[in-house]
């Protein structure tokens, strides 16, 4: 079974969310009044169009932000999963190369005294 890790990163290149902001800023500075008109709290429009689109950015980062790190600990997750698979499968490989070193020195000391008994004219046992 093969897992896929998701990115988490958008699709759509940098510069297309760089050019959409622009066009909205372009936008909202052709629809409003004058820069000099002020409203009844004594702000400008392009202070409240300037806020607004700050405040988008800001928004954005925030989220662009929150996406990264998800992104982040997924990837380290994987990444200790990964290494926990690797070191339990070296655990069990090294397990069973010693099981085998273990029986083939059983069988050569195993060998060699009945070598050594048949020399000495020793009858089997």
């Amino acid at each position: 079974m093969q897992a896929g890790i998701r990115s988490g990163r958008s699709r759509t290149p940098a510069s297309t969310a760089a050019i959409l902001a622009g066009m909205l800023l372009a936008a909202a500075v052709l629809a409003t009044p004058p820069v000099h008109a002020q409203d009844s709290r004594g702000t400008t429009t392009a202070e409240d169009v300037g806020h607004g689109v700050g405040s988008t950015m800001h928004d954005i980062g925030t989220g662009a932000r929150d996406a990264g790190k998800e992104v982040g600990q997924a990837a380290g997750k994987a990444g200790k999963a990964v290494g926990h698979s690797a070191r339990d499968a070296a655990v069990v490989t090294w397990d069973a190369m010693k099981r085998t070193g273990i029986t083939i020195g059983h069988t050569v000391r195993d060998g060699s005294k009945a070598f050594v008994r048949g020399l000495k004219g020793e009858p089997e046992r």
